[in-house]
Protein backbone atom coordinates (compact mmCIF):
# COMPACT_ATOMS: atom_id res chain seq x y z
CA UNK A 1 0.00 0.00 0.00
CA UNK A 2 1.42 3.46 -1.30
CA UNK A 3 1.17 6.07 0.81
CA UNK A 4 0.26 9.51 -0.69
CA UNK A 5 1.02 12.50 1.21
CA UNK A 6 -1.51 15.73 0.36
CA UNK A 7 1.49 18.57 -1.04
CA UNK A 8 0.60 22.31 0.41
CA UNK A 9 0.70 24.32 -2.93
CA UNK A 10 0.84 27.64 -3.26
CA UNK A 11 -3.08 28.81 -4.16
CA UNK A 12 -3.30 31.97 -6.47
CA UNK A 13 -5.17 34.49 -5.53
CA UNK A 14 -8.93 34.16 -6.21
CA UNK A 15 -11.09 36.14 -9.11
CA UNK A 16 -12.57 37.86 -6.59
CA UNK A 17 -9.56 38.85 -4.82
CA UNK A 18 -7.93 39.96 -8.07
CA UNK A 19 -11.09 42.06 -9.27
CA UNK A 20 -10.80 43.95 -5.71
CA UNK A 21 -7.05 44.65 -6.37
CA UNK A 22 -7.81 45.97 -9.79
CA UNK A 23 -10.58 47.84 -8.86
CA UNK A 24 -8.77 49.92 -5.54
CA UNK A 25 -5.39 50.55 -8.17
CA UNK A 26 -6.44 49.96 -12.33
CA UNK A 27 -9.58 51.47 -11.70
CA UNK A 28 -9.41 54.43 -9.75
CA UNK A 29 -5.82 55.79 -11.12
CA UNK A 30 -8.04 55.33 -14.22
CA UNK A 31 -10.98 57.34 -13.54
CA UNK A 32 -8.95 59.82 -11.94
CA UNK A 33 -7.20 60.63 -15.31
CA UNK A 34 -10.53 61.11 -17.05
CA UNK A 35 -11.65 63.13 -13.62
CA UNK A 36 -14.20 60.75 -13.09
CA UNK A 37 -16.01 62.39 -9.96
CA UNK A 38 -16.60 59.77 -7.59
CA UNK A 39 -16.70 56.02 -8.09
CA UNK A 40 -18.60 53.22 -5.45
CA UNK A 41 -16.54 50.07 -4.84
CA UNK A 42 -19.60 47.47 -3.40
CA UNK A 43 -18.60 44.47 -1.70
CA UNK A 44 -22.20 42.44 -1.86
CA UNK A 45 -21.27 39.96 0.27
CA UNK A 46 -19.55 41.93 3.09
CA UNK A 47 -22.47 44.49 2.57
CA UNK A 48 -20.17 46.99 2.36
CA UNK A 49 -19.88 50.57 -0.04
CA UNK A 50 -16.82 52.28 -0.39
CA UNK A 51 -17.17 55.76 -1.77
CA UNK A 52 -14.04 57.43 -4.03
CA UNK A 53 -14.62 61.37 -4.35
CA UNK A 54 -12.23 63.10 -6.93
CA UNK A 55 -10.24 65.91 -5.49
CA UNK A 56 -8.52 68.25 -7.24
CA UNK A 57 -5.31 66.32 -6.89
CA UNK A 58 -6.74 62.27 -6.84
CA UNK A 59 -9.59 60.13 -5.10
CA UNK A 60 -9.99 60.33 -1.54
Amino acid sequence: MSSRRSRCRPTAPSVGELNKQRDKDVKLKLYSRYWVQEYWIVNWQLKTLEIHRATRLSFT
